[in-house]
């Protein structure tokens, strides 16, 4: 049985049947009708029971990934691939393969490319969107890259809180607050009340130089590890829409930071973090 197979069939079930599980499974242990009531989900649209690769690569998927599968066939085929492809990924794709776009093909052509690609992407193996189970982190599928950014930003924060506490050089601490934007420095602020419970290793801003650039690079790869954490144990699904909504680069990096089970005592603060952030960041915004 394919993976997902029970997170549809029970979805399929809740919109034609009225979730009775019960009567439509008739026969079947016990034990199995349980394990399907874990993926029941109501208010689900039975038209995203597929994904439609067009869809998905309007957006949803940086080009980076898409770029490193495209180089595994024919350099026609490669072009044929682009032209299918919707704007913009299908230009950017073109200028960074060099490769010249061609025509763009007829529908039926253009739909069987695109699931071509979907395929090679393993795309086909992963559940669509709406049909994800509902967990603390599900929401963060919404977010755009920029946004997705901007919290892992926020989040490499926290690491410079533990160590900002240590901090007796003044100068030192000066450079620090210099190095980051005005709601960073507020951020930070808030982050020096709080009692920390989850202590990461030192960033060793003894050996830093001052340069602010590279101090909000080692933030966000620290934001990025924090978020790997974070996701932990949730469905690693979100993970793949999550890690392909980022380049390729940093998506690589969450997945390595990413378990399976959850991170006892530390997936939960990480998880309170984020929605930390997102309060933090909303009442930034508000006027």
């Amino acid at each position: 049985m394919h993976k997902n197979s029970k997170q549809i069939l029970t979805a399929l079930v809740e919109i034609y049947h009225h979730g009775a599980l019960d009567t439509f499974f008739a026969g079947m242990p016990q034990e199995e009708i349980k394990e399907l009531e874990k993926y029941r989900q109501s208010n689900l649209d039975v038209s995203q029971v597929a994904i439609d690769p067009k869809v998905i690569f309007d957006g949803r998927i940086h080009y980076s990934w898409i770029a490193e599968t495209l180089k595994t066939f024919d350099p026609n085929l490669q072009s044929l691939m682009i032209a299918a492809l919707p704007d913009p990924i299908g230009n950017s794709l073109g200028t960074i393969q060099q490769i010249e776009r061609a025509a763009e093909p007829y529908p039926p052509m253009s739909k069987y490319l695109l699931r071509l690609l979907a395929e090679k992407m393993s795309l086909t193996d992963i559940l669509p969107e709406a049909f994800l189970p509902e967990e603390s982190l599900t929401f963060l599928i919404k977010n755009t890259k920029s946004e997705l950014i901007n919290i892992i930003n926020f989040l490499g924060i926290y690491d410079l809180a533990e160590e900002v506490k240590t901090i007796v050089n003044k100068t030192l601490l000066k450079s620090v607050y210099s190095g980051l934007t005005a709601p960073q420095q507020k951020f930070l602020r808030n982050c020096l009340h709080q009692r920390q419970r989850f202590t990461p290793a030192k960033m060793g801003l003894g050996n830093w130089q001052g340069d602010p650039l590279e101090l909000q690079r080692v933030l966000h790869r620290r934001g990025i590890v924090r978020l790997g954490y974070a996701l932990s144990g949730q469905h690693p699904d979100l993970l793949w829409y999550i890690s392909r909504r980022l380049d390729i680069g940093r998506g690589k990096l969450l997945e390595k930071s990413y378990s399976a089970k959850e991170i006892s005592s530390v997936t939960i603060t990480l998880q309170q973090q984020i929605s930390a952030i997102i309060n933090f960041l909303k009442k930034q915004d508000s006027p």
